[in-house]
């Protein structure tokens, strides 16, 4: 098969190779035309390439804004076809969500498998092909939120370490905390959400009316969190 780089544009995007109209090989490319015929203008050293370009008869595109885009496009189609010669992104390992839970003190965590994407559970956010972990290490940070498993129906007789490192501000015990936590839980969906402005805004109020009121160390966190 000869493939012309003027019918595959310059674009980032995700192309589709096919036998018989069947997708065997999906892949992703900063470039779409360069790396297409990559495939056919060289010798491969690895017997699958080989193979697979030996099978191909047609070849699709679709166009992306970005290449994390184009990321992101090319897991969930190897999900959704199965094809032949992908091999790293066919089971169900995902790039991974953020999840809050939908509970009375909701917990924020990292979900990798397609198979935990149950919407009653509660809200997820991603995919992130980049910094989930950071994503929500920072958050956990900034708003109290915990990631523990502890039973929240039950009130421990004390809080978790993560309390007293003032990562959590222990719901597992303080259930007088319902209104405030929920509300940092609110605050963080809308960042998670990419409504950063609100947030800032709230947050220089907070603070201003915290310095007004001496309440200076919550000034402080309120400065911090704006950050």
């Amino acid at each position: 098969m000869t493939v012309f780089n003027k019918e595959i544009p310059d674009n980032p995007g995700v192309y589709l190779m096919k036998n018989n109209s069947k997708i065997i090989y999906v892949g992703k490319a900063k470039n779409l035309s360069k790396r297409v015929s990559s495939y056919f203008n060289r010798e491969h050293s690895d017997e699958k390439t080989k193979e697979l370009v030996k099978n191909i008869d047609d070849i699709d595109f679709i166009i992306c804004n970005s290449e994390i885009d184009a990321l992101i496009l090319e897991n969930n189609l190897i999900k959704r076809y199965s094809p032949k010669y992908n091999i790293n992104l066919k089971d169900e390992k995902t790039y991974p969500y953020i999840l809050i839970t939908a509970e009375k003190f909701p917990k924020i965590s990292i979900v990798r498998t397609t198979k935990k994407l149950n919407q009653n559970l509660g809200d997820y956010f991603g995919p992130f092909p980049f910094g989930a972990w950071n994503l929500k290490s920072t958050l956990s940070k900034l708003y109290k939120i915990r990631d523990c498993n502890r039973d929240m129906e039950k009130v421990y007789p004390r809080p978790c370490l993560k309390f007293y490192m003032k990562l959590c501000n222990g719901p597992c015990k303080y259930k007088d905390i319902f209104i405030q936590y929920n509300e940092n839980i609110s605050d963080a969906k809308e960042i998670l959400k990419g409504n950063t402005i609100s947030i800032i805004q709230k947050l220089e109020k907070n603070m201003a009316v915290a310095a007004e009121n001496m309440e200076f160390e919550k000034a402080i966190m309120f400065r911090e969190q704006k950050k």
